[in-house]
């Protein structure tokens, strides 16, 4: 399936923050390899989660989603690179 700017094929990665905030980085990669950011889709971004997706859903809406909603147009427009799909 090609990429697509309304919803794109991608992968979501998530690995635990074992430092002072406790949070969570998350990752999307595009079928292509290229790590989606503010510059190929500003809907589809990666972020940092100060509540965690899977073990507390609660503090990841608050903390996080709910942000989102707040300011539409927030969004960190920096070029995350590509990566090397091994399969």
């Amino acid at each position: 399936m090609p990429f697509s700017n309304v919803n794109p094929y991608s992968r979501k990665f998530v690995c635990p923050d074992y430092g002072i905030l406790g949070g969570e980085f998350e990752m999307f990669i595009r079928q292509d390899g290229k790590r989606i950011d503010a510059f190929t889709n500003k809907k589809w971004q990666e972020t940092y989660n100060f509540g965690r997706i899977l073990t507390n859903v609660m503090n990841h809406r608050l903390l996080d989603v709910k942000r989102h909603e707040k300011n539409a147009n927030y969004k960190v427009r920096i070029n995350a690179g590509n990566v090397k799909i091994i399969e």
